[in-house]
């Protein structure tokens, strides 16, 4: 029963991130073409989008501890369908950072109601396992989804790419709806502010160097593929290289216990490759 539920956890975590994968390297390009956006305009969509991550799962914390956790997975799957069936709809900057909103605290939902039925199904000894392996079927879902999304672009356009990503989170929809009654049980852990904040002032080098990983993930996420298609990348080859970039992360996720040994020189190499791709990006295109 145990290896059931995790089963369907996965496979909805995989067709969620395929149907984020399929569009999100695309809304960029959308805002600065279909909604004549600017630069700074796209950094604010962007950051619509992931402010709400920052507050949301305190909130969703407290829903956790009170209802059943696949009850408040479908409430995130179905803000997520609504978010990008509207997105489809959208016709200023404005509209567009609502709505990225909306797709923010939809996520903010679903991933930690999705860890906690995790981690509240799976035995002690294999907990760090299946959270690994949920991170896995998420990131290979993320990792197909540009493919995907790069051929629905030449066949629809925009607005039907985002409508079509839409109706794929039906099927993780019904998945999470077959996971209710499985998900009851206690979960020890909170989602605080103040408990983000102990870790940072605990740990102020390595909490700087996440920060600097996390905005360059998102200037990748927000900024990169606009600038790719200023530089006459077609929306087509971003899909192929954000496949490429998911490629490499999930060929990287499992060697991940093997970089933990080396702590320090892990994180310095990493901050450097982050670093030199994105001189090489400037060079390159700029």
């Amino acid at each position: 029963m145990m290896a059931r539920v995790l089963l369907l956890v996965y496979l909805q975590a995989c067709i969620v991130g395929m149907a984020y994968g399929a569009h999100i390297p695309l809304v960029p390009v959308f805002a600065k073409q279909e909604l004549a956006a600017s630069y700074i305009d796209i950094g604010l969509i962007g950051m619509a989008n992931y402010v709400p991550y920052i507050f949301a799962p305190a909130f969703v914390g407290l829903l956790l501890d009170r209802f059943n956790k696949a009850s408040v997975l479908s409430i995130g799957i179905i803000m997520a369908m609504f978010s990008l069936y509207i997105l489809s709809l959208t016709n200023s900057v404005l509209d567009m950072m609502l709505v990225r909103t909306i797709a923010g605290v939809a996520h903010a939902f679903f991933w930690p109601s999705s860890v906690t039925i995790v981690t509240t199904v799976a035995s002690e000894k294999k907990r760090v396992q299946a959270v690994s392996r949920f991170a896995m079927a998420w990131v290979g879902g993320y990792m197909i989804g540009p493919l995907i999304g790069a051929f629905l672009f030449e066949q629809v356009g925009f607005r039907h790419l985002f409508e079509y990503s839409a109706v794929i989170m039906i099927a993780p929809l019904i998945v999470s709806l077959t996971l209710i009654k499985h998900g009851r049980g206690r979960y020890t852990e909170k989602y605080s502010i103040s408990a983000v904040l102990t870790v940072i002032r605990a740990n102020p080098r390595l909490s700087t160097l996440v920060i600097y990983y996390s905005a360059a993930f998102g200037i990748v996420l927000t900024i990169f593929p606009a600038y790719l298609k200023d530089n006459t990348i077609n929306e087509f080859m971003i899909g192929i290289l954000f496949f490429i970039f998911g490629l490499s992360r999930l060929f990287t996720l499992p060697f991940i216990h093997k970089f933990a040994k080396y702590e320090r020189t892990s994180i310095f190499v990493a901050t450097v490759t982050i670093a030199f791709a994105m001189l090489i990006a400037y060079t390159e295109l700029g």
